[in-house]
């Protein structure tokens, strides 16, 4: 997300991000990509969790170290 779209944004009040990406859609500044696997979100705690186990399996499988 860029600042230029941030400033899109209304200041006040807060808004939900479906606001921000409508007007961006309005503006022609949105796109989509359609991935086939699985995206891991961090935005609520079960979330960050099951990206922290991928993340620790990835590392186990490579030899790393992870933490």
């Amino acid at each position: 997300m860029t600042q230029a779209a941030l400033d899109e944004a209304p200041a006040e009040p807060p808004q939900d991000l479906a606001v921000l990406y409508q007007r961006l859609l309005e503006l022609d500044q949105l796109a989509g990509f359609e991935v086939l696997e699985r995206f891991y979100e961090i935005g609520s705690f079960e979330g960050l969790e099951q990206t922290r186990a991928l993340l620790a399996s990835m590392g186990a499988r490579s030899g790393g170290g992870g933490e």
